[in-house]
């Protein structure tokens, strides 16, 4: 299974939730885990996307990076593209 861990920033997500939405979608993103760490200001997302390395039974699921970058123009966004890291 494909199962990988990584955070979001609350204000982030606060402010382009939209944003952040398309960009789950584009990695097709199933969430298993969503939790609020409090501490960092961020939220914990643990789930499977086909971008995710590919995991033995019982081997945890890794950390990774999620990238986010869009272009904006005006008000409209424009194409947004995520990486992985």
């Amino acid at each position: 299974m494909k199962v990988g861990k990584f955070y979001l920033s609350s204000d982030f997500i606060r402010k382009h939730s939209d944003l952040v939405a398309k960009a789950l979608s584009e990695i097709q993103f199933v969430p298993l885990r969503v939790e609020h760490i409090f501490y960092r200001n961020e939220f914990l997302m643990e789930g499977i996307s086909e971008k995710f390395k590919d995991l033995d039974v019982g081997q945890a699921p890794p950390f990774y990076e999620v990238v986010i970058n869009a272009s904006f123009s005006g008000e409209k966004e424009g194409d947004i593209l995520v990486s992985i890291k």
